[in-house]
């Protein structure tokens, strides 16, 4: 089983999601269709408690920014860190 969660602070995390014994071969989504219920939180990561219970191909996001802030331009880097060690940044 996989958690996807969100947090503000990167310490405390809620659960968005649960991935169980359904997940499938392939593309498997989650999709937020209502505006009310768009997430915001800084922090963001999948939570096994098994070995290898995070181990994907290809990850993808996509959808509708929520950033408040009024400036013209943001940024928004990205850290990906698997089992407390940051990985090689690279810009695609």
């Amino acid at each position: 089983m996989v958690k996807f969660q969100g947090s503000q602070d990167g310490k405390t995390y809620t659960d968005i999601f649960t991935v169980g014994e359904t997940v499938r071969e392939g593309w498997n989504y989650h999709t937020i269709d209502n505006a009310n219920n768009y997430l915001q939180y800084r922090y963001y990561r999948f939570s096994g408690t098994t070995k290898e219970s995070c181990r994907f191909g290809e990850i993808k996001f996509k959808g509708v920014e929520t950033i408040r802030d009024n400036n013209p331009t943001y940024s928004c880097p990205v850290n990906v860190v698997i089992g407390g060690v940051e990985q090689e940044k690279y810009d695609q």
